[in-house]
């Protein structure tokens, strides 16, 4: 079950249309948390709204553009000084974000 609520208090001399706007933005953003999200309209809303709007149009480029890179990294036993096993690592560059970060993505 997911239940998210956003709201933007509507000011005396505000615009309707604005503020139902910047409601629907914080449910927007609402909607991309947790299952149980109350937000509150609030101006960082749009640019981070915007920066994952960019983000996300960036990865499925690079994922259909075949942008990413494996890095493999050797696990080495403390006992015996030997590689076990090896891990892959996913990596990122973009033109226009630089290198991002795993965590990011």
């Amino acid at each position: 079950i997911e239940f998210n609520i956003s709201y933007k208090k509507h000011d005396e001399g505000d615009d309707i249309e604005e503020t139902y706007h910047h409601a629907k933005l914080a449910l927007t953003y609402a909607k991309t948390r947790d299952s149980l999200a109350v937000v509150t309209y609030d101006e960082r809303l749009e640019h981070i709204l915007k920066e994952e709007s960019i983000l996300r149009e960036r990865l499925e480029r690079a994922l259909s553009e075949s942008k990413f890179e494996v890095h493999y990294q050797p696990k080495v036993s403390a006992v015996s000084k030997a590689v076990v096993s090896v891990e892959a690592l996913a990596r990122w560059h973009d033109d226009l974000l630089g290198d991002v970060s795993p965590i990011i993505f």
